[in-house]
This record gives structure tokens, C-alpha cells and sequence, in this order.
């Protein structure tokens, strides 16, 4: 399987790709993208050999994490900070 994880802006340029077989890494680099650039205007996509897995606007929807007060977008169907990986 191969796992791509990048920031897409609405130009569609693409910055801060990361290839990979591993899902662990995917995962990883996808919660730092997510965490690091809160309130851009662009969006963290994750995908799966070639199919979305995970695409995260980062300009909409923010929560507040009860554990480490990240304020953001959250991952995995919005239940999880993506700053400290705490289920909310």
C-alpha cells in the first residue's frame, strides 16, 4: 500500500508531501500537517492508493482539546486531537 499525505491549497499547489508504505507514518505526518498549519486556507489530504482516507479543512470546524488546549480542526471523523492523538 502506498500512503500520500500533503497540503493542498485552493490554487491546488501541493506543499509538504510524504510518501510512504507505512501507515504509521502516514498517520504521523498527517496529524503534524494538521496541527502546524490550524487556520490556513488549505486542506491536509491522506490518501490511500490513490483513494481519500482523510481530508481535513483547516480554515473550519475547530475544537478545543480538554487535554493539551489545541484549538483546531480534529482528525478521524473529529474525534481526535491531533496535537497530543487524545480521543475526545
Amino acid at each position: 500500500m502506498t500512503h500520500r499525505v500533503y497540503l493542498r491549497y485552493p490554487n491546488q499547489r501541493v506543499a509538504h508531501k510524504t510518501q510512504t508504505d507505512s501507515r504509521e507514518v502516514a498517520a504521523l505526518a498527517f496529524r503534524r500537517l494538521v496541527a502546524a498549519h490550524v487556520g490556513e486556507a488549505a486542506a491536509v489530504t491522506w490518501t490511500q492508493d490513490g483513494r481519500n482516507r482523510q481530508y481535513i479543512r483547516l480554515d473550519k470546524h475547530h475544537q478545543q482539546c480538554r487535554l493539551c488546549s489545541y484549538v483546531g480542526p480534529f482528525i478521524d471523523d473529529g474525534e481526535c486531537c491531533p496535537a497530543c492523538a487524545m480521543v475526545q
